[in-house]
């Protein structure tokens, strides 16, 4: 087996997550990556292997930064990225108006004011 770069590990790892997130990963492949690379598919991950766009993309660069953001939340952002962030998206971190929406199996809280 030949050596594989970073950057096409990096590549493979993000094929990976995307397999996983489209449900067609092999079932074997994801229970061997679970057990030899815990947290392979967790948000500090996909923060790591997710590249960012060009920052004239401004669609591509929102998604990068909500990668960014969850990693964030989870602890698991990669070291220095924060910093990086606020440089050119200030803001990046304080939580949208989906935060505050309930998840669609919530029900919203109803006021007890009268």
């Amino acid at each position: 087996m030949s050596e594989k770069t970073e950057e096409e590990l990096t590549v493979w790892i993000k094929e990976q997550i995307d397999a996983y997130d489209a449900g067609t990963i092999d079932p074997d492949l994801a229970a061997h990556l679970d057990a030899e690379i815990p947290g392979w598919n967790d948000a500090g991950a996909r923060a790591r292997v997710t590249p960012e766009p060009a920052i004239e993309d401004t669609e591509a660069m929102a998604a990068w930064i909500e990668v960014n953001r969850a990693a964030h939340v989870a602890g698991s952002l990669p070291e220095g990225r924060a910093a990086y962030l606020d440089s050119i998206a200030p803001g990046w971190s304080e939580p949208t108006a989906a935060d505050e929406q309930p998840a669609a199996d919530e029900k919203p809280v109803e006021s007890t004011e009268a």
